[in-house]
């Protein structure tokens, strides 16, 4: 019973969330030491987002998300990376879900190891 009710209670807590999730992929660049290029995709809830995933702004090109200190990708070592900002690719005004991504590339100054 304490599971059910548990399990109840996670996928009411997640209803009511617009974040969906993140990936983030990264490879090293053969020729040029320390760069490493980064691709991420992101999914939220389409209702949630007040700029709005469309066919004309995917046509458009535009790019969504925040540009403030607080929405980048970032290390405790290097600071800022780049911003968090994405183009949205895919939508679904019947399922409300949107997604999008982009790309970014970063050249270390050594090899030691990172969380981003």
């Amino acid at each position: 019973m304490r599971c059910a009710l548990l399990v109840l209670l996670l996928a009411v807590l997640a209803a009511g969330s617009h974040f969906r999730g993140v990936t983030i992929s990264w490879s090293s660049d053969k020729n040029t030491p320390g760069l490493v290029n980064f691709a991420f995709r992101v999914a939220w809830r389409l209702s949630s987002s007040s700029n709005g995933c469309t066919q004309q702004r995917i046509t458009d090109g535009i790019l969504h998300g925040s540009t403030t200190s607080d929405d980048k990708w970032s290390t405790n070592e290097d600071g800022e990376l780049s911003t968090t900002q994405y183009y949205c690719t895919d939508f679904s005004a019947d399922e409300d879900w949107a997604t999008g991504g982009n790309t970014f590339s970063y050249t270390f100054n050594d090899n030691r190891t990172r969380e981003v």
